[in-house]
């Protein structure tokens, strides 16, 4: 029996809305999208329409705070066009990650009741929990056996595309989220220039994240090598655990055909890819 921390990733498009002491965070049943969750590089399929519970951890006092995220408070969710449904306890922090950089707007609502700007979106969220016991560490509804490392366990839950996206699949996206979200007004995202996230490969980047955004005083991740680790020092996760899912999956093509060429693979993970910095409205979290 061992304790240690949980960190969960959320990548892609989710809908979170708080429910009491937890929160429900909707996967869109958006075409094209896949939905999975396990440990890093190993996720496997979630069945559509089914219930996952995150078991096993503590409840901290974190939320989801109204900056870092697209914040939509005078509306809610619908049962209509949802691929699954994660509830999870309150974490005990919450770190925006790898954030969106313009010199312009990021997105806006169409309505413009609100104006999302610049160096405020994250397109990764990680949320930390404490657990007493390994063993009891779980996601009802999903197979998925907890990996440890120095007591770390990393959870990923992906609801996005892993293929570039095209203005199509963005409406798409659009129609799809007016179905999730009652009284949904639609997003207005910048495009000339397309907005950029802060790279996974470069911690020490301005828009990185390191700082935890709830609660006060701010839990910190710090880089050591190819991995962060937390306030006490302890390993949390590697930092290509933030590269977004379609550019890890273009990544990890490169590097099958390098092998079957043969050629050099050293660059093929290591190397920055351009794809992991674009932002689209498929990889930043709608939550209110």
């Amino acid at each position: 029996m061992a304790s240690g921390n949980l960190y969960l990733f959320l990548h892609g498009l989710f809908a979170v809305a708080p429910r009491g002491d937890y929160y429900e965070v909707v996967l869109p049943n958006v075409p094209g999208h896949v939905q999975r969750a396990g440990t890093f590089l190993a996720e496997s399929n979630i069945t559509h329409e089914n219930e996952l519970r995150l078991r096993g951890v503590e409840s901290g006092t974190a939320n989801f705070p109204s900056t870092g995220i697209i914040d939509m408070p005078d509306i809610s969710l619908t049962d209509r066009k949802r691929a699954a449904t994660l509830w999870l306890r309150r974490p005990k922090a919450v770190f925006y990650m790898r954030r969106a950089q313009n010199n312009n707007y990021v997105v806006r609502r169409k309505d413009g009741k609100h104006t999302f700007n610049e160096n405020i979106l994250a397109t990764a969220v990680v949320l930390t929990y404490d657990y007493k016991d390994e063993n009891d560490v779980r996601l009802r509804g999903h197979y998925w056996e907890p990996c440890l490392v120095q007591n770390a366990i990393s959870l990923h839950i992906i609801s996005t595309s892993e293929t570039p996206e095209t203005r199509e699949h963005e409406e798409i996206t659009e129609d799809v989220m007016a179905e999730v979200i009652r009284g949904y007004p639609g997003l207005d995202f910048n495009r000339k220039p397309r907005p950029l996230a802060s790279p996974w490969i470069d911690p020490n980047h301005l828009g990185y994240g390191l700082a935890s955004v709830t609660p006060n005083p701010n839990s910190t991740l710090k880089p050591q090598q190819q991995h962060l680790i937390d306030d006490s020092g302890n390993y949390a996760f590697l930092l290509a655990e933030l590269e977004y899912p379609a550019a890890r999956a273009a990544r990890l093509a490169r590097l099958g055909r390098m092998i079957e060429s043969p050629l050099a693979i050293a660059s093929a993970w290591h190397d920055p890819d351009a794809l992991s910095d674009q932002t689209s409205n498929c990889n930043l979290q709608q939550v209110w």
